[in-house]
């Protein structure tokens, strides 16, 4: 199960990036990166870089909100 944590900062990316993130690590089976670039008619390139840059932005937001309740 999710935390609210995590909920919230999936919640917080770009629409694509969400729905990248949670098509490739929460739903089950995990879809492929051929079967994203498909459904988002972009390269397979771009759904890898889209779904990096949706990781980062997910470690900043949980960083940053770790950082602001003092858990860091």
């Amino acid at each position: 199960a999710l935390t609210l944590q995590a909920v919230q900062a999936i919640d917080a990316l770009p629409q694509r990036e969400a729905m990248i993130i949670q098509a490739r690590y929460i739903q089950e089976p995990p879809a492929t990166l051929k079967q994203l670039s498909s459904e988002l008619s972009v390269s397979v390139e771009r759904v890898r870089q889209l779904e990096k840059q949706g990781i980062q932005r997910l470690h900043y937001h949980i960083s940053n909100s770790a950082d602001n309740k003092g858990l860091s």
